[in-house]
């Protein structure tokens, strides 16, 4: 599935913004216009982050009495995040936590995120719950906590299908009369009104089942963050998708996992190793004059993925062999977007061959930064390439006007403006103006002049 639109209110210096989302979405406008915090919304949206204390938006703030003193308490508005997901796949919506929140073919959750200052302690807590944009079924006849209280057409399926008045009222059971009645009696059914909700579904398994992940790389992140084993790295994806899956698949692997395991047993066993054995013995004769028990001397297997993925490691060989960190900034930024190529170029199989594989936002923060000029139509390619996997979206945010795709999708292109302490104001057509002959004259002007496309980045308006 894909994340196409986002709504965000009351974070950072957003006030209420929409975006919409395409497969390859710029977000473009001078420093601090907004930008970075709808990425960062993004990221904390999808991958159930917490944001910082200083991300919220204050209130005035109430003045208490405690114990005859005036105190003031900290108000602060929630953060609001809501987001369109649509292009669904088959297999996504089989999952039951994602099947029940499916609506005309898309899913619409929003997350808030509160804030609550305790002024007796001066201490922050807050919390996040997620919510799906749902239509109730309203089912007549139908009593789910007394079968007495049920139409007689229903009591009829109820029984029907073998259930009492006690085991009917479970909701695996409840689940499939409803079914029955949908199919049997369906002047009986019927849906209520829209609602946000979080009841009768799984919302954190349909997060993590098939709703996408965000993948981020900051404007300055360092080589070392994206070479981290974790799941929210570059790396740590190379390294689950296919690192590990071919070093589990090699002998020497099998060999290594079945020693230790052997060694495991070993130690369980009455023989044990010797030297051990003995000692074993020794504080089992004395613990024994206290309690009557033994000692038995164990070890535990380890989780051998997490071990690998903490040793292994990427380096270059220029006629000298060196970590990647040692590169220049230019070369390491080079190398995080050749990783992300092999990796979307693998997800792209994999989707070939019918697997499961979660879709993944790439949000990409100035990904021209450090890179030479004769790279940046490479760069452009490499996200574009990206973005045409059905399991990936890119987000980026740029100064660049060679990164931004308004040739193929003027709906693409998003300009964000702040002016005099105003929130940021965002500006997006909805439709694509250019049609036919239009459309192929655009991409070549854009094509033999990329120095068109700096008028988007224009202060003032061009008439």
């Amino acid at each position: 599935m894909k994340l196409r639109s986002v709504n965000v209110t009351n974070f950072r210096s957003i006030v209420n913004g929409k975006i919409n989302l395409k497969d390859y979405t710029s977000l473009i406008g001078p420093n601090n216009s907004g930008k970075s915090s709808f990425v960062k919304s993004i990221e904390l949206f999808l991958n159930q982050s917490m944001p910082l204390i200083e991300e919220f938006s204050e209130a005035e703030p109430e003045v208490i009495e405690t114990h005859g003193i005036e105190i003031k308490k900290r108000i602060f508005n929630n953060i609001i995040i809501e987001g369109v997901f649509k292009d669904i796949e088959d297999w996504e919506r089989r999952k039951s936590g994602v099947s029940g929140i499916i609506f005309n073919n898309e899913i619409k959750l929003r997350e808030t995120i509160s804030a609550q200052h305790d002024p007796s302690t001066n201490k922050i807590s807050m919390s996040k719950m997620y919510e799906a944009y749902v239509r109730r079924e309203v089912f007549t006849g139908l009593d789910e906590s007394k079968l007495a209280e049920c139409s007689e057409e229903i009591k009829v399926i109820v029984r029907r299908e073998g259930f009492n008045g006690t085991n009917f009222k479970t909701k695996v059971n409840i689940n499939i009369i409803k079914e029955k009645i949908k199919e049997e009696l369906p002047d009986l059914f019927a849906y209520g009104d829209w609602e946000w909700s979080s009841e009768n579904f799984g919302i954190d398994a349909a997060l993590k089942q098939a709703i996408p992940n965000a993948l981020v790389i900051p404007a300055l992140t360092s080589i070392d963050d994206a070479l981290k084993s974790t799941q929210s790295s570059i790396f740590g994806k190379l390294l689950s998708k296919l690192i590990m899956p071919k070093v589990k698949a090699c002998q020497h692997y099998h060999d290594v996992t079945s020693s230790f395991s052997s060694l495991v047993e070993q130690l369980k066993s009455d023989e044990s190793i010797e030297g051990l054995r003995e000692l074993r013995n020794d504080i089992t004769n004395r613990i024994s004059e206290i309690i009557d028990a033994k000692l038995i001397l164990g070890l535990q297997e380890p989780e051998y993925e997490k071990i690998m993925g903490g040793i292994v490691e990427l380096r270059l060989d220029d006629g000298k062999e060196t970590p990647v960190s040692l590169q220049g900034h230019g070369l390491q930024r080079s190398l995080i977007f050749t990783l992300l190529e092999v990796i979307a170029k693998h997800d792209a199989k994999s989707a070939e061959d019918d697997e499961e594989c979660r879709s993944t936002v790439l949000l990409y923060e100035e990904p021209e930064l450090f890179i030479h000029p004769h790279l940046m139509r490479k760069l452009k390619s490499v996200l574009s390439n990206v973005s045409s996997s059905s399991q990936w979206q890119v987000i980026i945010t740029t100064h660049s006007p060679f990164l931004i795709n308004v040739a193929d999708d003027p709906c693409s292109l998003v300009v964000l403006k702040k002016e005099n302490g105003v929130p940021p104001v965002v500006a997006q057509l909805d439709d694509d103006p250019f049609v036919g002959e239009e459309k192929t004259r655009l991409r070549a002007a854009l094509d033999y002049h990329p120095s068109v496309c700096e008028a988007f980045f224009l202060q003032k308006e061009v008439f």
